[in-house]
């Protein structure tokens, strides 16, 4: 998947330019100001928020690849334990 998002991202990088955004940190774009100091604010925060949000999701992913990772390896170790267990029945 990072593979994958290395390849999209300087495509990525040009669309928001086109589209007028600037860059705003290492993963996020920033809108360029409306000139409406509250409504600027608001959506500030509201960025913040969501980046924070997926962040938290990202987490979870990583959490969850790691558990089925970890099924993968149990599973693994059951049909090799039950192959050893077959060759050789006196163990």
């Amino acid at each position: 998947m990072r593979a994958r998002w290395n390849d999209l991202r300087p495509d990525l990088e040009r669309a928001a330019r086109r589209a007028g955004f600037e860059r705003g940190g290492f993963s996020h774009y920033r809108a360029a100001s409306t000139g409406n100091t509250a409504f600027d604010s608001y959506r500030e925060a509201e960025l913040k928020r969501l980046e924070e949000e997926r962040a938290a999701l990202d987490r979870m992913r990583d959490e969850f690849d790691e558990f089925l990772a970890n099924l993968r390896r149990a599973k693994d170790q059951e049909e090799f334990d039950r192959f050893k267990a077959s060759r050789n029945p006196t163990v």
